[in-house]
C-alpha cells in the first residue's frame, strides 16, 4: 500500500497553471503584510475579512 501511494502523485516539472491556462498570474495585493496589518486593526475585522 505505502509504495502505491508513494507512486500515486510524481513530480516530474512545476508548472505555471496561470501560463498553462493563457491566463496573466492574479495581483494578489490583498494578501500582502501591509493589507493584513492594517485589517488587524480594524474593529470589527472579521466582518472585513468575509465581506
Amino acid at each position: 500500500m505505502r509504495q502505491i501511494v508513494s507512486n500515486a502523485v510524481v513530480t516530474v516539472q512545476m508548472v505555471d497553471i496561470f501560463a498553462a491556462a493563457g491566463m496573466h498570474n492574479p495581483y494578489i495585493y490583498i494578501l500582502s503584510d501591509e493589507f493584513l496589518a492594517d485589517v488587524r486593526l480594524l474593529p470589527q475585522r472579521h466582518l472585513a475579512l468575509e465581506s
